[in-house]
């Protein structure tokens, strides 16, 4: 396969969500519906099998969440960041795919990208450059130092060519 296609599927796997809907289908333990994803993740111990097909609205009514039908112990600060988490009362509405990296759950490239790479994108401040009252070949090698887009041996080398820093 090639290999951008795999990091495009595993990019993908790791910004795609899901929102609660009505009676929600999702598993409770393995599908990642809450913001830090697949529930059985975050917990430990062992599950029965009745317990290990629990969908969430096994355990979600309109009145809140049922713990006691689960027997392991879930730490507080999931169940209080499980019961944080939105979830449609209206009849109709059903589960949703979001994107995590929007706060309004569209999909964006800036996001998909910082994704990714694993790291936060800087905001660039550099709109000054062009303004500099200097050489076009100036403003463009300012530019490409505030950018860290030298090809300059440990660039190079950070990007994965086999050469001596």
């Amino acid at each position: 396969m090639w290999k951008g296609i795999k990091v495009g599927q595993e990019t993908f796997q790791k910004g795609v969500r899901w929102i609660l809907g009505h009676n929600s289908n999702l598993s409770l333990w393995y599908d990642k519906w809450s913001s830090s994803g697949p529930l059985r993740l975050a917990v430990q111990g062992p599950l029965t099998r009745e317990e290990e097909s629990f969908q969430v609205k096994d355990v979600l009514s309109l009145t809140g969440w049922s713990w006691e039908k689960v027997s392991l112990d879930i730490p507080t600060e999931i169940k209080l960041e499980i019961q944080a988490t939105p979830s449609a009362l209206s009849v109709g509405s059903m589960d949703k795919m979001c994107w995590s990296g929007d706060p309004k759950g569209s999909f964006n490239l800036k996001s998909a990208y910082r994704l990714a790479v694993g790291s936060e994108i800087n905001n660039f401040d550099g709109g000054w450059i062009w303004q500099a009252k200097t050489l076009p070949r100036i403003q463009i090698f300012v530019w490409k130092c505030l950018h860290h887009s030298l090809g300059v041996k440990t660039c190079l080398n950070a990007r994965g060519l086999s050469i001596d820093p």
